[in-house]
């Protein structure tokens, strides 16, 4: 705020309009002014965090150049797409993306071929994703890592 004041001691036309300046909330869909370039890196734990991050991002700048390696790659794709449908809420949808794959949801996604079918059942049970909902934890873990069939 601008707290300069006129000769005589009144504050001046500027302190006032700054006074009455209030924040403008920022519609997802309108395009921001102000633009930016992101790359992102791999590695899971960084994959898992980029669909906020770019949402977070997309609310204030517009995404000009985006790139990645590994899962920043995949990170990239989703937020050029979402760049791209910025007008059709592609950042809001990218916002609930986490929560549409969570829960053993990306697990089911994947499919074996027969011969390293018992390998993707025994990582799945290691990480905890063998079955819908949340994710296993501690010791329930790992009893079913030594209940999975391709142990036996």
């Amino acid at each position: 705020m601008n707290t300069s004041h006129a000769e005589g001691g009144a504050p001046s036309d500027a302190a006032a309009n700054d006074e009455q300046t209030a924040p403008i909330e920022t519609n997802r869909s309108d395009t921001p002014k102000a633009e930016c370039d992101v790359v992102m890196k791999g590695g899971i734990t960084s994959g898992v965090v980029y669909p906020k991050a770019l949402a977070a991002i997309g609310s204030t700048y517009r995404i000009r150049g985006i790139g990645g390696a590994s899962a920043g790659a995949i990170g990239a794709a989703i937020g050029a797409a979402a760049e791209f449908g910025r007008k059709q809420q592609g950042f809001v949808k990218l916002e609930t993306l986490a929560n549409d794959l969570g829960e053993g949801k990306l697990a089911a996604l994947f499919q074996a071929q027969r011969s390293t079918k018992p390998l993707l059942g025994l990582m799945l049970s290691a990480t905890g994703s063998d079955r819908p909902g949340p994710p296993r934890k501690g010791f329930a873990r790992i009893l079913a890592v030594r209940a999975s069939p391709s142990r036996a």
